[in-house]
This record gives C-alpha cells, sequence and structure tokens, in this order.
C-alpha cells in the first residue's frame, strides 16, 4: 500500500525515512514541511493519507457538524511538544514580568489564540498561578489567512469575557515590533512565520537554567507535560486494510524507541557525563518524554479538552476514545 504523508522534520520519524525502521507492506510517500501550513492544507485540500495534525484542531473539527466530511481518525502516537512556548517566551522589560505568575492583567501576543501551543498557555495559567484567560488581552500575531482558528470558523464568537485582538494585515513582524514598543507586555513567537527577537527592551523571560521549571512543575501537578500534535490517518483507509492504523501505530513507536537508542549512543561524543543528563530529565519527566499511547496520554488529553469547553470552541467534553482508531484504544 502506498500512502502520501505529511509530517514537519522530527527526529523521532528519522529512522523511517531512512529505513531503519521499515513499515509492514507500506510505501511512505513523505512530504515534508511547516506544520501551520500543512494544518491549513490538511483542513482545505484534505490531500493526505496520513499526516500530523493539531490536537485542538482535531477535536474542534470532531465537534463541529460542518466539519463531517473529514473522516479522519487518530492514532495515538504524540509527535510534538509545544517547548517553543518557553523559548520563545518574550517580554517587555517594562512590563514587570518575571515569571508566568506575572501575567494577570498583561496583553500578550502569540501567533494564534486557538492553536494547541496558546491552548496549554492558558492551561498552565489556570492550573499553576490561578490565572484566567479573561484577564489577559490575547493578541493574535499570524496574519488572517494563517490563522486555524478563522479556518474553523471560530474566530468570529471569542470566549466570553475574552479580549483578542487580531493583526490582519501585516508582513508576520508587527508583533515583534509592538512588543519592542511596549504596546504588548509580552509575546511568544514561533521561529517561523511569526518570530519574536531580543533587544534593548525586549529579553526572554526563560534561561537556559529555568527552561524545565514550568514544564517540571505542570508534570509534578498533573502528571503530564504539554503535546500539541497528534498522528492522523484517513478512516477510508482501514476498508482496504483493517489492520493499518495498528501497524502505523507500531512503526512510529519503533521508529522513536530507535531514535531513543541512538541518542544514548551518541551521547558520549559531547557529554562528559551523559548518565546525569538521563537521570536528570527522567527524574522529573519520566523514562519516555514522548509517550505514546492512549493511557498514558488520556489525562493530557482530557486537559486539552476542558480548557476547549472553557474556551467555548468545543460544546462539551470528547468520548476521547472515540477520536481514535478502534484497534489503537487498548494501547
Amino acid at each position: 500500500m502506498r500512502l502520501k504523508i505529511a509530517f514537519m522534520r522530527n527526529p523521532r520519524l528519522e529512522p523511517l525515512l531512512d529505513g531503519t525502521v521499515q513499515s509492514d507492506g507500506l510505501e511512505l510517500d513523505w512530504h515534508l514541511g511547516d506544520p501551520g501550513a500543512l494544518f491549513s492544507a490538511h483542513m482545505r485540500e484534505n490531500a493526505f493519507d496520513v499526516f500530523e495534525f493539531s490536537i485542538s484542531n482535531y477535536l474542534i473539527l470532531r465537534a463541529k457538524p460542518e466539519w463531517a466530511h473529514l473522516q479522519w481518525t487518530a492514532i495515538p502516537i504524540f509527535l510534538a511538544k509545544p517547548l517553543f512556548i518557553f523559548r520563545n517566551f518574550h517580554v517587555n522589560t517594562n512590563a514587570g514580568i518575571t515569571s508566568l505568575a506575572d501575567l494577570r492583567g498583561k496583553r500578550l501576543g502569540l501567533p494564534d489564540y486557538g492553536m494547541t501551543a496558546a491552548v496549554w498557555v492558558r492551561i498552565i495559567l489556570r492550573a499553576l498561578y490561578g490565572i484566567q484567560s479573561t484577564e489577559l488581552t490575547w493578541y493574535n500575531g499570524r496574519w488572517a489567512s494563517g490563522r486555524h482558528t478563522r479556518i474553523l470558523g471560530i474566530e468570529e464568537t471569542p470566549p466570553p469575557g475574552v479580549t483578542i485582538e487580531n493583526l490582519d494585515e501585516h508582513d508576520g513582524k508587527e508583533l515583534d515590533r509592538m512588543l519592542h514598543r511596549g504596546e504588548v507586555d509580552a509575546a511568544i513567537g514561533d521561529n517561523q512565520i511569526m518570530p519574536i527577537t531580543e533587544g534593548p527592551t525586549v529579553r526572554k523571560l526563560f534561561t537556559p537554567e529555568t527552561l524545565p521549571s514550568v514544564s517540571a512543575a505542570l508534570y509534578r501537578e498533573a502528571g503530564v507535560t504539554p503535546v500539541n500534535h497528534v498522528l492522523m490517518m484517513q478512516q477510508r483507509l482501514l476498508a482496504e486494510r483493517p489492520d493499518l492504523a495498528s501497524v502505523l501505530y507500531d512503526a512510529f513507536e519503533r521508529a522513536k524507541l530507535e531514535t531513543y537508542a541512538r541518542a544514548q549512543r551518541a551521547a558520549l561524543g559531547y557529554w562528559l557525563f551523559p548518565e546525569a543528563q538521563v537521570h536528570q530529565q527522567t527524574a522529573s519527566f519520566s523514562a519516555d518524554p514522548y509517550p505514546s499511547g492512549l493511557a498514558a496520554n488520556r489525562t493530557m488529553l482530557t486537559m486539552v479538552a476542558e480548557q476547549l469547553k472553557i474556551d467555548g470552541f468545543i460544546p462539551a467534553l470528547p468520548d476521547l476514545d472515540a477520536l481514535f482508531a478502534e484497534s489503537t484504544r487498548p494501547t
């Protein structure tokens, strides 16, 4: 079976790309690109058989009857974490922000209010600091055609009490300029179509030493780290090959484990004491930083769904099992 597949570049996919991990009876036609652009194309063109997709967008479109023509199902392989939230979190030095706890009452810019990374920002603010979405002013930094909230038809009705400003007509750098001018207090860049830069009045909120702190706190509090992308497939393919979801699950899981093994073998090439690095990460986030399977990720998915319901983007909490291919639900 030949499958047309679309993903962003990811080291955990390399063993599939280079052929070290083979997928049973499958020929994979790879398309690699920017996730934001690919997600827009999936919703507009529906051209791929197997692909990476936004968790929040998936939950929203499954809840909206007008998207029922997209006969997709998920496989519980969770491909990416929105760690750019912390690496690219910038603040204006005059805003008095020394931690996320200082964001109450502030103006925060991000690529798209509805993207899963932004959902996790709201989860973290609420769960760890008691800050509600209504207590900030939000700025959407991506231009209109690149915002998934607009494609999904949810941008026109923002959550009750939440103020969202859309920066529609610009070159992708307006939010960066606004942060430097002090017109927003903080902004999260995406390193792709909406960069945020440092300068005399703009600095990163987190240092290399403090980068893991918020994720570690969330893991201690809830047993999860933020996840934003999930593996998807066309439901129609199961009629041709009923075991396809399980075959894909196995292939992507084996690729991940091979990547872990490669990282451990290569660690001695740079780290003086790689055992210490592994021990530190395991102590904070468990031995598998990218766990697969529905059981290991049910709490994480529930937290995303709960926030989307709070946001008014979905009317009720979904049946999580029903979102995934039946053969993969016991994982």
